[in-house]
């Protein structure tokens, strides 16, 4: 029996739409290859710390290793997330003992994927006490580190952010943010780390970055950032490159890597090497770090 036009165009429909779906579970985080090097024990209760960390070498840099061991020696059990390339190049004989947990993953969908994926799959999250998600993109923990945190845990705020950009619109820098209980219990937690699909790192940026701390607001959770930096005039809207020092002074724990690396048109360094040894780190490690990654592009101070 011939069916009616407008029921095969139905089925046609249908048929797309379990296509388009099909095609957006293949992007699902979960599905990009990973392994766990080893797995947490019991999280609930605990202070956690999520820490992505990427690279080109075999082994987990100098300069993030010693940013996990500062979150670790903070009381923070570490979920150290290594993301290559090419995992198979990984030196999964490296000593991370001192991390709860090692996911070795694919680079696919940047740091939110690689966050996505630990959440994903450590449902457990949600009954930690204190949830921090971070990146090895700046140096540190400098001075003023515990001082930051023991703020966080007094702020009334459920969603803390260190830094709150003016880039593309305000939001909650991404490089470090704090969940806690009214947060992670909150069904927008695990609704939002649900939705995370890869893609490249503007897509990333575009897609969770930037809406993240919206998405929050619009479910009732409330948020706030530490360093909030409002003296900001476009186009000069990243506080972490054009406040840097005044941040420094402010108590912020951190450098970011981009500031050293790429020196964004506008932006004096001069003397950032007196200004990490005053906030207690060793400039030698970062001067390790830019002799290895030399400057991805000219860039203007955004």
């Amino acid at each position: 029996m011939r069916l009616p036009g407008y029921i095969r165009l139905r089925n046609v429909t249908r048929l797309l739409t379990d296509e388009v779906k099909a095609r957006r579970r293949d992007t699902d985080p979960l599905r990009t290859w990973r392994k766990w090097l080893r797995r947490p024990g019991s999280l609930d209760g605990r202070d956690v710390c999520v820490l992505m960390s990427w690279g080109r070498d075999p082994s987990v840099s100098e300069h993030a290793l010693i940013l996990a061991r500062g979150w670790a020696a903070a009381g923070f059990a570490v979920v150290l997330v290594v993301a290559r390339d090419d995992p198979r190049t990984f030196d999964t004989e490296q000593d991370l003992s001192f991390c709860e947990a090692v996911l070795l993953r694919a680079n696919s969908g940047y740091d939110f994927g690689a966050w996505a994926a630990a959440i994903r799959d450590l449902p457990e999250l949600t009954n930690a006490g204190l949830l921090a998600i971070a990146n090895d993109s700046v140096l540190g923990p400098l001075n003023g580190f515990t001082t930051m945190i023991d703020e966080v845990r007094r702020h009334p705020a459920a969603l803390v952010g260190a830094v709150r950009s003016l880039e593309q619109g305000s939001h909650l820098q991404s490089f470090i943010l704090f969940f806690k209980p009214a947060a992670l219990r909150h069904p927008a937690f695990t609704r939002f780390w649900r939705k995370v699909r890869d893609g490249d790192r503007d897509w990333a940026i575009r897609r969770y970055e930037l809406s993240l701390e919206r998405w929050f607001i619009r479910s009732g959770v409330t948020t706030a950032a530490l360093f909030p930096r409002v003296d900001q005039t476009p186009p000069f809207t990243n506080p972490t490159l054009v406040n840097w020092r005044a941040l420094l002074a402010d108590g912020f724990p951190f450098i970011k890597l981009q500031l050293l690396r790429d020196v964004p048109d506008g932006i004096d360094i001069n003397g950032w090497e007196a200004a990490l040894t005053m906030a207690g780190y060793d400039p030698a490690i970062a001067q390790r770090y830019l002799t290895t990654n030399p400057p991805r592009i000219a860039i203007t101070a955004p």
